[in-house]
């Protein structure tokens, strides 16, 4: 039981580097399209390979109900968002624009969430080796996506988004700690916001049209999917 705390350590440690990564962004500003292509390749190689295989197992257990609320997760972010554009007359939208940001905000801390609550699924899943080794994408993927995360919180509230996002992930695994004595809750939350988390990789965090640096998105891809193929 000693192990447990490794995970806490290593969310911990993000929310560390989460807290201070914006200072780091400060100085490669002129990178943002590098590493905003960076962090959506290690994120989406993360959510389909490590994340839904995750899933996968809990359906094996559960049956097939976890996919569901995988879906649920990807629509009810989707319709909540669309409602909000759609309802909104198109005068009013300046005035909302705080709410907006506050959604995507709860996106990045979604993001949070389900990385601090995977950390403690692979120590249950006795894949410590596995859980070591991510530890190095996921201090990229938390460093890089501060590029986006800093624009809202200059927007809202440096300090208390910087705070709320650092602690995000230390949450996330005190979360999927006290849900391991209900293992079918577990995948089911954890099956939801990763439904959520997939749907704001494709829309916030994925460079679109022009936007991007697609060397950098191939590298964050090919470095993650190497990882896991390997200790897999």
């Amino acid at each position: 039981m000693a192990e447990v705390f490794v995970p806490l350590a290593i969310s911990l440690l993000l929310g560390i580097i989460s807290l201070f990564s914006d200072r780091l962004v400060n100085r490669f500003e002129k990178y943002h399209e590098e590493l905003m292509s960076l962090s959506a390749g290690i994120l989406i190689t993360i959510i389909l390979m490590a994340f839904i295989g995750v899933i996968a197992g809990g359906a094996d257990i559960f049956g097939s109900i976890v996919y569901l609320y995988l879906a649920m997760g990807f629509v009810i972010f989707h319709t909540a968002e669309k409602y909000v554009y759609k309802h909104v007359p198109s005068s009013m939208m300046k005035h909302i624009r705080k709410e907006l940001n506050q959604m995507h905000l709860f996106g990045f801390a979604v993001d949070h969430i389900i990385m601090g609550m995977f950390l403690v699924m692979l120590w249950f899943l006795h894949s410590l080796t596995v859980l070591y080794i991510l530890v190095v994408p996921f201090i990229i993927h938390v460093v890089a996506s501060a590029h986006p995360i800093r624009h809202l919180g200059m927007k809202l509230h440096e300090l208390w988004t910087n705070i709320t996002l650092a602690l995000s992930i230390p949450f996330g695994s005190l979360v999927a700690l006290f849900l391991l004595g209900h293992q079918e809750a577990l995948y089911s939350v954890f099956a939801l916001i990763t439904g959520t988390l997939l749907y704001i990789v494709v829309r916030d965090v994925t460079p679109k049209y022009r936007k991007g640096n697609i060397y950098w998105f191939l590298i964050g891809f090919l470095i993650t999917a190497a990882v896991q193929v390997i200790l897999v």
